[in-house]
């Protein structure tokens, strides 16, 4: 009467999930069914995503790679261009250079900073957001997000990097490290038009430089550097941020695209967010004529 198989059966048998009470019971070493075990399983991973914490912002660490590269080529070519590339400008096309320059830089270390400072997180979701009356507030008008166990809006996404919803979700930038949404995504899109005027700027006066250099090298002289020396690293600038200026024009292009359409990145890719703000249009425009009445009524 033992249930037990032989011991060349052994391997028929699904292990039990749970710590038997009474290895003696006749019914103790019975498998729980695979969807109590599924169950179980997911209830673990949910307990254990709730018990993450989240980022609030793009400095928390670890920092990412691309971000530390991108600050890094920004402070980097502000620094060059006014060391190397200014000064060899004299009179009033120094004077715009100086004026244009100095403004784009500032917009995109200011927008972009501010971009990675600023928590995105749906206010639904914070800890300190007041509990939704569902007796006052129509519940499909909102989401439920399992991972944070709150009610979150239709336009709201959860960033598993960031771990945690995000109001009007665009995309999780990794150069800026922090995702981006309807708090911050106006500072992002500051920061990549000024980083494009700053990016066009210094590859036309490198080029300028560069094709100046090529003509006649006795021309340009500044610190006591050699002519190869001003060669080398005017092609090393030109070199590292052509292929940058590529990807901002195609960034920059793509974003006033979507702009244009007032979408989402997220919503232009997965259409999820425009399915739910149709379906609750529809549900609106069908309580309204189910509550409509005629003059006479």
């Amino acid at each position: 009467q033992a249930c037990a198989p032989p011991p060349a059966l052994h391997f028929l048998v699904a292990p039990p999930c749970r710590p038997l009470a009474h290895r003696n019971d006749r019914h103790a070493c019975r498998a729980q069914p695979r969807t109590a075990v599924a169950a179980d399983v997911a209830g673990l991973l949910m307990a254990r995503k709730s018990q993450e914490v989240r980022r609030i912002n793009a400095w928390n660490c670890p920092l990412s790679k691309r971000q530390v590269l991108s600050i890094v080529l920004t402070v980097g070519d502000g620094a060059v261009f006014s060391l190397v590339i200014l000064p060899l400008y004299r009179g009033t096309w120094s004077l715009v250079f100086l004026l244009i320059f100095t403004l784009s830089f500032a917009f995109t270390v200011v927008a972009a900073a501010w971009a990675m400072t600023v928590d995105p997180i749906d206010p639904m979701a914070t800890e300190d957001a007041p509990e939704l009356d569902e007796e006052e507030c129509d519940l499909e008008d909102v989401l439920h997000c399992r991972y944070c166990e709150s009610h979150v809006g239709l336009d709201s996404k959860h960033c598993k990097e960031c771990k945690k919803c995000v109001a009007n979700y665009d995309h999780h930038c990794p150069w800026l490290n922090t995702c981006i949404g309807t708090r911050n995504y106006g500072y992002f899109y500051t920061a990549i038009w000024a980083l494009l005027v700053m990016l066009t700027l210094l590859i036309i006066a490198t080029s300028w430089l560069l094709a100046k250099l090529l003509r006649d090298d006795s021309l340009l002289s500044i610190y006591g550097l050699r002519e190869a020396t001003l060669l080398a690293i005017y092609i090393v600038v030109i070199a590292v941020n052509a292929p940058w200026w590529t990807f901002v024009v195609a960034l920059v292009g793509f974003h006033t695209y979507l702009c244009y359409l007032n979408i989402t990145t997220f919503e232009y890719l997965t259409g999820k967010v425009s399915r739910r703000k149709e379906e609750q249009k529809l549900r609106r425009e069908r309580l309204q004529r189910s509550q409509a009445r005629l003059p006479f009524d």
